[in-house]
């Protein structure tokens, strides 16, 4: 899971490189000005959030090696995903499941060189997260907004037509 945070260094990259393979494109994004900004590389450097999302129990377990690795700012916990992981998909009332899921948040919060992010899972309030240690708490999936949105369109173009 560690190796997976970090792309490979180049071999043949200068001294201060970015660390990874990556794609380069600043000279055309609005970002750095299309190209004007002069400082905008070393200021992605210090400025970049490298977050890290843990899915499986497997992740859970690997957290404190996950969090140790330079340059990751966040781990973000996926609740439905880690409920998957042990069979028991979306069921945050099991006892299991919110094991797993509390290990997640103890061994981000200990490990003392992460923040602690992720989404909000089922009977749990985005204050209750932030008063358990969260930096970020998602109330929302895009998938599930898109999905209600594109539900309200339909009732309301439908305007009580039987279909």
């Amino acid at each position: 899971a560690v190796a997976a945070t970090r792309s490979p260094r180049q071999v043949d990259a200068p001294a201060d490189a970015v660390d990874g393979v990556r794609g380069c494109a600043f000279p055309f994004v609005r970002a750095s000005g299309y190209g004007t900004d002069p400082d905008y590389m070393a200021r992605c450097r210090e400025e970049l959030l490298v977050m890290v999302q843990v899915e499986s129990a497997r992740g859970v377990e690997s957290i404190p090696e996950i969090a140790s690795v330079p340059g990751v700012d966040a781990v973000f916990l996926g609740p439905f995903d880690l409920s998957c992981s042990i069979g028991k998909a979306g069921r945050f009332d099991d006892r299991e499941v919110r094991d797993l899921i509390s290990a997640a948040e103890r061994a981000v919060l200990e490990s003392g060189d992460c923040m602690l992010a992720g989404f909000r899972s089922g009977g749990r309030g985005a204050m209750e997260m932030f008063d358990d240690g969260y930096s970020l708490v998602c109330g929302s999936v895009d998938l599930g907004l898109l999905r209600d949105a594109a539900r309200r369109d339909l009732e309301e173009a439908l305007g009580g037509v039987d279909p």
